[in-house]
């Protein structure tokens, strides 16, 4: 096995410890040594490829969003709605994941996210970083308080609430 090959392995072996632990107990509750054990690699292993166990996290979420953006030209999609449905549409295929990143007070590490596709960057005049700004804390707002209410509409719900919106 190549290199690169044994680390995507024994990260996924190392996510999917942690993620069946996550499921039954509270984030503080998992200790390192507990993840490397059910994911039968050693504790180097682990800090070889992650920091912490929040990290974990930020590498799942990460790969899910790289799935997505692979579906989902951001560049040439000149429709902003359609991307942000198809956004939606991605968190509600992965709902029992993002509800439990909610539950556990990790949705932050989705707006971390958001800001690498859309936010303010340094080269952006004021203007246009403001804009950015905006446009990713209140898409976060909307995730965040959709995932707070259980994910009940659909991403073409969602996409009518945000055309109304406009209407107003």
């Amino acid at each position: 096995m190549k290199n690169k090959d044994k680390a995507s392995y024994v990260k996924e072996k190392i996510s999917s410890a942690f993620f069946q632990l996550f499921d039954e107990k509270e984030f503080a509750e998992i200790s390192i040594k507990e993840i490397t054990i059910r994911a039968q690699v050693s504790r180097v292993s682990f800090y070889r490829n992650f920091e912490t166990k929040e990290d974990i996290l930020r590498y799942y979420i990460h790969q899910k969003m790289s799935e997505w953006r692979q579906t989902t030209d951001l560049v040439k999609e000149s429709n902003f709605k359609i991307v942000i449905a198809d956004l939606f549409e991605h968190y509600k295929e992965h709902n029992d994941f993002y509800l439990l990143l909610y539950k556990r007070g990790f949705s932050y590490l989705i707006l971390e996210d958001i800001q690498t596709i859309w936010g303010a960057r340094e080269n952006q005049t004021n203007k246009d970083a403001y804009v950015y700004a905006y446009l990713t804390y209140g898409l976060f707002g909307w995730i965040n308080e959709w995932f707070a209410r259980g994910m009940q509409e659909s991403a073409k719900d969602i996409l009518e609430l945000f055309e109304e919106k406009d209407e107003k």
